[in-house]
């Protein structure tokens, strides 16, 4: 894993694993698999009007949130080798009318990597809107986002983005937008910033118009969020996010949950819905959640 995080950063070292948040058939070659993600990019690469030039192009990218993830990424590098690694480095939540964090793993995976970093959101942080206004909120998160970002540029790696993991309340949704567009001038000015989103987020008609602008784009997350595949269909759920008319990629879960009652989750179900989801143009890939898992065999038989 590289050099640790171990400074403190308000709350005092500590790794919160709580949270999981969030081609043709396994055996092909690879040189295939390779063929139909350039195909797959070619299609997608013309932006849609009122799209940036620079829009990047669709791209599959794994989380890493424990040392058997980063292993998974290495690992599955040598498969796809154009992959992008997201290291978890660091949790907020809010106690006491005090906003905390927490450094989790170090993002040097290998010396001089490449990686987008991930800043989860705990649940306790909606209690944060209450007390203080969107200023307010945005000046906390603010001073402990710049605390951060120097530990992490210490580890030598290249940030490529910034991921801002927040399972936002809805009906927060129009002052978590205000407080992401203080922060991308402020802590993350000058960084390619993303934030996750839910199903019911993008089933708010104004979701795009809160935060097109303000940040590249979103990460539609499916897992571990309750929502079914029989009852929101991948293509109704890709129609939602394109509808955003802003940049989305599909968060993906290669894991599955017993849930009460005997029954399971549904994740790996989701893969089915990269081939309708990548005929909008506003489809930017996916970023998979292995969980432990390995996953190229459910992206290869989801192109």
């Amino acid at each position: 894993m590289g050099r640790s995080l171990t400074a403190s950063v308000r709350g005092g070292v500590g790794v919160d694993r709580s949270s999981t948040g969030h081609i043709l058939g396994a055996h092909r070659r690879p040189a295939l698999l390779a063929a139909l993600l350039t195909a797959l990019a070619a299609a997608l690469c013309g932006d849609p009007p009122g799209a940036s030039p620079s829009a990047p192009l669709p791209f599959i990218g794994q989380w890493v949130w424990t040392p058997q993830d980063a292993a998974i990424f290495l690992q599955s590098r040598i498969e796809l080798p154009d992959i992008e690694p997201a290291v978890w480095v660091s949790t907020l939540s809010f106690s006491n009318g005090d906003l905390l964090q927490r450094l989790a793993l170090s993002p040097a995976l290998e010396p001089g990597a490449r990686v987008a970093i991930v800043i989860r959101f705990d649940r306790s942080v909606d209690g944060i809107w209450s007390p203080m206004d969107d200023a307010g909120v945005a000046a906390s998160i603010d001073a402990r986002l710049r605390k951060l970002m120097d530990p992490v540029l210490r580890t030598g790696v290249d940030v490529t983005e910034v991921q801002l993991d927040y399972d936002c309340p809805v009906r927060l949704l129009r002052r978590w937008a205000s407080v992401v567009g203080i922060l991308s001038g402020g802590a993350l000015a000058g960084r390619t910033l993303w934030i996750t989103s839910l199903v019911d987020h993008v089933r708010q008609p104004d979701y795009g118009d809160l935060f097109r602008g303000r940040v590249a784009g979103h990460i539609l997350q499916v897992f571990d969020t309750g929502d079914q595949v029989l009852s929101d269909s991948p293509a109704r759920v890709g129609l939602l996010a394109d509808q955003q008319r802003m940049p989305f990629r599909l968060g993906l879960g290669a894991f599955e949950r017993r849930l009460p009652g005997g029954r399971r989750t549904d994740h790996r179900a989701w893969f089915d819905a990269v081939r309708p989801m990548a005929r909008s143009p506003w489809f930017r890939g996916v970023w998979v959640f292995p969980a432990g898992q390995p996953w190229v065999p459910l992206v290869r038989a989801s192109l």
